[in-house]
């Protein structure tokens, strides 16, 4: 399986299980394993049934990359030792370097409890929105005034849940989401589920969907969420095998040495020959161009591809200039 597959690891992590199965001693994670043995005996014994299992499926180890009868290691991100498992130093420097609350207010913010229900609740008596609603009664919502004693306020609240979710007015609404989301930025469904348990406002969903989706760290980070571009169109052609599309599809249980298809489509008559190929590279794509299209049909004057290594070689473009085709 190749490992750019979404659920590549997934994969593997089941079948590191099944190699692993009744081996009590052994945890996996991946491709790492951790061979935990009460004594030094044990261990050399513990390794030895590991080695064997592996070897069964055919599979090997890097030597350098092993650490053997060690009372204390890292491993994913804990130190694991005879007497338990903890984080490492480093992962927790921070929480205990943090100055320890003296107010009220630092404590809020050590404790990520970033509104200030009094600004709430002021905001709440011009909400436009929610005057609406309480006037109107058009909403799913149980809406009722719920008395905070800490702060010693009165805040409107959606009660239909088995907790008081405040109603938040607008100008407050990217606040919460940006405190929110900024925790771990988490994807719609689950920035949704944290937002809508504490909070409500009118149509929530769609702002917190549309909020994620404009997310700056998200769409420079999380390359495989960002927003789908709408599919392109292409100009009408006027003639026919004058614009081509190709791409290769792929690879098949092979049959006599051959698992890929070269496709070529005609934009105006879509007409579509299949290429047999053996593999993918620039070499087969431009034989099997000459051969079986340009042979027959002419050289095309548009050649469209998906801009692959192979379609963008060195070969290729040579091969597109002395056709004279873009």
């Amino acid at each position: 399986m190749q490992f750019v597959l979404c659920n590549a690891a997934s994969t593997f992590q089941r079948f590191v299980d099944e190699v692993l199965r009744g081996l009590n001693f052994v945890y996996a994670f991946i491709d790492d394993i951790l061979v935990a043995s009460s004594s030094e005996a044990k261990h050399i014994q513990h390794l030895r049934l590991l080695f064997e299992r592996l070897d069964q499926y055919e599979l090997s180890i890097n030597p350098s990359k092993c650490t053997f009868e060690v009372p204390i290691l890292k491993f994913l991100g804990f130190q694991v030792c005879s007497t338990g498992i903890k984080p490492l130093d480093d992962r927790v420097v921070a929480i205990f370097k943090f100055p320890q609350p003296t107010t009220i207010t630092k404590l809020r913010r050590f404790l990520a409890s970033y509104l200030d229900y009094k600004d709430i609740a002021a905001a709440q008596l011009v909400d436009d929105e929610l005057k609406h609603l309480l006037e109107s009664n058009s909403t799913s919502l149980t809406l009722k005034q719920q008395y905070f004693p800490l702060e010693d306020i009165t805040i409107t609240c959606d009660v239909s849940t088995n907790v008081s979710r405040p109603f938040i007015p607008k100008d407050y609404r990217i606040i919460v989401f940006q405190h929110l989301h900024g925790l771990s930025h988490p994807r719609i469904a689950a920035c949704t589920k944290m937002v809508t348990h504490r909070f409500v406002w009118p149509n929530i969903r769609r702002d917190i969907k549309a909020c994620v989706k404009s997310c700056h760290p998200c769409q420079r980070f999380k390359i495989h969420r960002h927003t789908k571009a709408p599919i392109g169109t292409f100009a009408l052609p006027n003639a026919r095998f004058s614009p081509i599309h190709i791409d290769f599809i792929g690879p098949f249980p092979p049959s006599n040495g051959q698992s890929y298809c070269l496709t070529i489509v005609d934009r105006f008559t879509r007409w579509m020959e299949v290429i047999l190929t053996v593999d993918m590279i620039a070499e087969t794509i431009c034989k099997a161009l000459l051969s079986v299209w340009i042979s027959r049909l002419g050289c095309p004057a548009i050649i469209t591809t998906d801009q692959g290594t192979n379609f963008e070689s060195n070969l290729f473009r040579e091969l597109s200039n002395l056709l004279g085709t873009n």
